[in-house]
């Protein structure tokens, strides 16, 4: 796909996957990325958790605003620079204006 040609041509950092909005994670942009090549990946949504989606992934419930964001990606470990961030929420103006 797209995102794997895009790490194919600029490489990657530390193979780390953020996603906002994720719902309950079944449709998500890094999940060939964590199931098959081994990333890690943080997944947020406001109204759905699962410790145990996966070995190299963890979706946590989390309601971001633009107040909380920094503090919920310190206390997940997201370094500075996340290989892939992907932010899939609604209301994403709101959110961050």
């Amino acid at each position: 796909g797209v995102i794997a040609e895009v790490f194919k041509r600029f490489g990657t950092t530390n193979k780390i996957a953020v996603e906002f909005g994720t719902e309950d994670a079944q449709e998500v942009n890094s999940r060939r990325l964590w199931e098959q090549e081994g990333w890690r990946a943080i997944l947020l949504d406001g109204s759905h958790e699962n410790a145990s989606l996966h070995a190299n992934a963890t979706l946590f419930r989390h309601f971001i605003t633009r107040e909380n964001i920094v503090d919920i990606l310190q206390l997940r470990g997201v370094p500075e620079s996340p290989d892939l961030m992907s932010i899939g929420m609604f209301h994403v103006a709101w959110s961050w204006a």
